[in-house]
């Protein structure tokens, strides 16, 4: 494997370079994929609990460091061990839950720091969401950060990848701090009416946040993507309807 051979360590500094400093989106997220599998792959020293635990444990250190792109070494590792885990590690899920609770903590006050350290956060609690949940009082605070995000004109792709993060998180109740988000009917139609299934459940999760349609109108729309799709975020909307006092 080239990130565990002789020029390993290149490799990671070579990507983590192009993470600090992209020139377009598709860039980042190439070198943050990059970063990330070389730092999970030099990281982990076994593929079994007691390694995927280490592993984890190092990775939430690293979001604690006073350098950037330590920070977003920890976060793109994060990101790759959920993405090995995979929906076949239930159990090994589970003995990580700890640690997968502290990280989403870490992560949250990277969402306030440049752009490539944002991102790199977003996307590990877009995959977080979908391994651990919180206490209430937490999530609501990490949930108030996302909407900020998206409050702030940010760029496209820190807008996409908040939205597909706020998706992934536990339900909370709906908000002021959401009153002054932008989401108008269009946007939501929009992502709604996209091939990708991902994309049309987010927008429904941050429709139901946002009340760009009406309770029925969500309900109508969920019932509507349950016929055709299923996705990463069906538990949100499994939740919404419960909320709204319906079945799926």
């Amino acid at each position: 494997m080239l990130v565990r051979g002789k020029y390993g360590a290149e490799f990671r500094e070579q990507a983590g370079r192009l993470v600090l400093s992209p020139t377009e989106d598709s860039d980042f997220l190439e070198s943050s994929i990059s970063l990330g599998l070389a730092v999970l792959w030099q990281t982990l020293k076994s593929e079994d609990i007691s390694g995927f635990a280490q592993a984890a444990n190092e990775f939430v250190s690293m979001l604690h460091s006073p350098r950037e792109l330590t920070r977003c070494e920890g976060a793109t590792g994060l990101e790759q061990l959920c993405n090995i885990l995979g929906s076949n590690g239930e159990a090994k899920r589970g003995a990580l839950e700890g640690s997968f609770q502290c990280a989403r903590l870490a992560l949250t006050p990277l969402l306030e720091g440049r752009p490539a350290e944002c991102l790199s956060a977003l996307w590990a609690l877009m995959k977080l969401g979908q391994y651990c949940r919180l206490t209430l009082p937490e999530d609501l605070d990490l949930l108030e950060r996302l909407c900020g995000l998206l409050k702030d004109s940010p760029p496209k792709m820190v807008r996409e990848i908040a939205i597909m993060a706020i998706a992934a998180q536990p339900l909370v109740p709906r908000s002021e701090c959401w009153q002054d988000v932008s989401f108008t009917l269009e946007e939501s139609d929009a992502r709604f009416e996209s091939g990708d299934s991902s994309r049309r459940a987010a927008s429904l999760v941050i429709a139901w946040y946002t009340r760009s349609f009406t309770d029925a109108g969500i309900a109508l729309r969920i019932q509507l993507y349950f016929k055709q799709a299923r996705g990463p975020y069906d538990a949100r909307l499994y939740e919404i309807l419960r909320h709204l006092g319906q079945e799926p």
